[in-house]
């Protein structure tokens, strides 16, 4: 937190927590010829006062329309345009369109068209994220104008609302802390709507000369940031600004730099602290596109990654893999507008949601479900209701493999039964708030995991050497599967903090993929995981040199999923195992000996009768033979002698979730 922030609170004044759910969010949504509205969570905290929306069409060629509270539903701003507000209607922004916890779109095809698809990125204002500020011109120069991030502005974007329009009168000026290498970037502008490289107004024509400080920017008398009697409007965005999350010491927002490699396979790593879930980069060399990428659409490792240009109306486009990283992201593309041979760029970079950052879960279906498949050829084939992170599908009718998909690989698939490298698919898409994958049909049954403080999905680029990951679980991993992405020889890994009978579990792991008797080797996780990290080893199953990997993290959370182990007794009267909650899914693996790794769950039935038992190692149909564990309000019983899970002194792992 900023002194001045410090300063403002007094004290020991107590400061309510903001999390990065009550600032921001990436919403895409399908539009039917009406107003819909879009229930995104950005506006339900007393402590965002205003907000600001960006709307894009992703299929076909309309404007970036921009909205905020400050000038209202009938006062549509284009990005991509230097035109002065133009007074919309209905059909492109609801009149009653800012409800307390979301927007209500238009019906027109700018934002709302029939079976036309839309992307929305809603911005909150509070100190250390973003900002809104809005003056009326009087044409003088050193001109201050009063913000409210509480620390030094990293981005500044300012719009004419009023008067004439045309090049270099009403263009969307933009301040960058990173322009010019950050050397006096106050002097070098950019233009939203424009391609251009920065250009010098060392004469302060725009931006007075003097650098932004945490409560006030300075302005020229340029008609473009200050004509007399005109209205303006500012957007004013943070960077590193560390007050958010459960702790108040993290950031969600960065407007940094880097300077490319001209590398398809090894180009520049941009080190965050964090993941990103939006990122838009701008070349300072080139007259190239700003881009724009997010999650939500696809900003995954080892893909394509769809993309906006602010500058145009276009719709999305397949352009360049950027990919996320577990401290930052990584560009694999040689392309001019992200990654010229020893060209600058600067970005705007927001942080994936996680436990570190995200509002504290306290029901279960808002980061589990279970759905079958409806055979949808439109997202979503498996319904959740909320932005699914990581699913595994399994066909219950038939023999088949367990396919598990993410959303940060987003298009690729390996195979929890299996050693096999990942594969592409068209069927693994997660572009949805409310479900993910297409064609899945009612055989399929998917589990589906968002991202807090139970879960996280990490990516990394192996390298053979003992390496500290970061993750985003804000308490340490209880239990992690680790697999080679790109080898098709080796294991998925599995971490359990019980393994070894608890002491020095990292020295010990399980194959997921199959049955054998747990390793003791210290080679695949290399020390204890941490509230912040974990470290993968040398082996080339969870750190192969040069190699693609991802990790599943799994914590226990109150009420909402259950990390642990129990002994067996070999009696139908077995082990109770407390986990606070009426289990949905129970996953079972002997660790004293090899065995499979039994999964129950209580759509296809977990109700103290016949249980329909999966074998998450093997491709088998589900096993309706007897009644294998009793769930209760606080957990669940073992009520069977089989050796899997209840013979006397066997030792057991297992994972629950409500």
């Amino acid at each position: 937190m900023a002194p001045i922030q410090q300063m403002l609170l007094g004290a020991g004044a107590a400061q309510k927590k903001i999390y990065l759910d009550d600032v921001f969010s990436t919403y895409l949504y399908r539009g039917w010829d009406s107003n819909a509205w879009i229930q995104n969570g950005v506006g339900l905290s007393d402590e965002v006062s205003d907000r600001m929306v960006w709307i894009k069409n992703r299929g076909t060629s309309h404007d970036h329309w921009i909205f905020d509270t400050e000038r209202g539903a009938n006062s549509g701003l284009k990005a991509n345009e230097n035109d002065i507000v133009t007074t919309t209607n209905a059909t492109v922004f609801a009149n009653n369109n800012f409800q307390t916890n979301g927007f209500v779109t238009g019906y027109g095809d700018a934002s709302g068209g029939h079976n036309n698809w839309y992307t929305s990125y809603t911005f909150g204002t509070h100190p250390g994220f973003f900002d809104i500020v809005t003056w009326t011109g009087n044409a003088t120069a050193n001109r201050k104008i009063s913000h409210s991030l509480g620390s030094v502005p990293g981005a500044i974007w300012i719009k004419r609302l009023s008067g004439s329009t045309g090049t270099n009168v009403s263009d969307w000026v933009c301040y960058h802390r990173m322009s010019n290498g950050g050397s006096y970037p106050w002097n070098f502008l950019m233009f939203l709507n424009r391609n251009v490289t920065p250009s010098n107004d060392g004469a302060g024509n725009y931006l007075y000369n003097v650098p932004p400080a945490a409560d006030e920017f300075t302005i020229g008398s340029h008609n473009t940031v200050n004509a007399n009697g005109d209205t303006y409007i500012a957007y004013v965005f943070a960077h590193d600004d560390q007050q958010f999350g459960e702790g108040g010491d993290q950031s969600i927002i960065k407007c940094g730099g880097y300077t490319g490699n001209a590398s398809s396979s090894d180009g520049p790593i941009i080190d965050l602290g964090w993941d990103p879930q939006w990122l838009l980069i701008k070349p300072l060399d080139d007259t190239e596109d700003w881009s724009l990428f997010d999650s939500m659409r696809g900003l995954s490792v080892g893909n394509n990654d769809p993309k906006f240009s602010t500058h145009q109306n276009n719709a999305e486009s397949d352009a360049t893999a950027i990919n996320p990283r577990h401290n930052g992201f990584q560009i694999d593309n040689q392309n001019i507008f992200v990654n010229g041979n020893n060209s600058k760029y600067a970005y705007i970079a927001i942080r994936s949601p996680s436990g570190l950052v995200s509002t504290p879960v306290t029901d279960p279906t808002k980061v589990f479900a279970i759905d079958t498949g409806n055979s949808s050829n439109t997202i979503p084939a498996f319904d959740s209701g909320f932005a699914v992170d990581m699913r595994i599908a399994k066909n219950t009718n038939s023999a088949g493999d367990w396919w598990v998909g993410s959303r940060i690989t987003q298009g690729k698939h390996l195979k929890a039964n299996s050693t096999d490298s990942e594969v592409d698919t068209s069927w693994g898409v997660f572009d949805s708030n409310v479900g993910s994958g297409i064609s899945w049909n009612a055989h399929y049954l998917g589990f589906m995991w968002k991202r807090h403080a139970g879960f996280d999905a990490v990516t990394y680029k192996g390298n053979a050497s003992s390496t500290a990951l970061k993750h985003g679980l804000g308490q340490i991993p209880e239990m992690i599967w680790c697999k080679n992405r790109d080898n098709a020889y080796t294991n998925w890994i599995v971490y359990h903090k019980d393994l070894n009978n608890g002491s020095n579990p990292h020295n010990s792991f399980v194959y997921l993929d199959n049955s054998d008797t747990p390793i003791n080797n210290s080679s695949r996780f290399g020390a204890a995981p941490t509230k912040t990290q974990f470290t993968v080893g040398t082996d080339n199953s969870t750190n192969g040199n040069n190699e693609e990997m991802i990790a599943y993290l799994f914590s226990s959370v109150d009420g909402i999923s259950s990390v642990g182990s129990y002994t067996g007794n070999g009696s139908t009267t077995g082990p109770t195992i407390t986990t606070g909650f009426s289990p949905k899914l129970i996953i079972i693996r002997r660790i004293d000996t090899g065995d499979n790794w039994n999964l129950f769950d209580s759509n296809r039935g977990i109700d103290g009768n016949m249980d329909s038992l999966l074998r998450m190692n093997m491709d088998n149909t589900p096993l309706n033979v007897a009644n294998f564990v009793t769930p209760s309000s606080t957990g669940f019983q073992v009520v069977n002698t089989d050796s899997a899970m209840n013979v006397n002194n066997g030792k057991y792992i297992y994972y629950a979730h409500a």
